[in-house]
């Protein structure tokens, strides 16, 4: 993907999932891309969001998201009471890979809307 740069990124446990937050830099704008897989699919989300810096209230807005049906975290299982660190160490290969096609879908469409 052209002119995209990853910030930062971090896995985390809440109390009943699995959570991923990175931040990127495409196209010049900021995106955070956010993935939630719950113990309950239906309260998972996988959403793009885009810093609005040009307004008197700088926030973050959406973007882009995944129907929770269509994520594929919630085709693999990743188990929520699994410890998983920054980095992701503690979730299977298979379950990473599957975070990893929700990133790349959602850093497609944002960059898709963004050009």
């Amino acid at each position: 993907m052209k002119d995209k740069q990853r910030l930062s990124e971090n896995y985390s446990n809440g109390t009943q999932s699995v959570n991923y937050t990175a931040l990127y830099k495409i196209l010049g704008e900021k995106i955070r891309i956010k993935i939630k897989k719950d113990s309950y699919d239906f309260q998972s989300h996988a959403i793009a969001e885009i810093f609005q810096n040009s307004t008197a209230a700088k926030k973050w807005e959406r973007l882009a998201s995944i129907p929770f049906a269509n994520m594929e975290v919630n085709k693999k299982g990743v188990f929520y009471q699994r410890k998983v660190n920054e980095s992701g160490h503690g979730l299977t290969t298979e379950e990473k890979n599957a975070f990893q096609k929700d990133i790349i879908r959602l850093l497609k469409e944002a960059t898709l809307i963004l050009e």
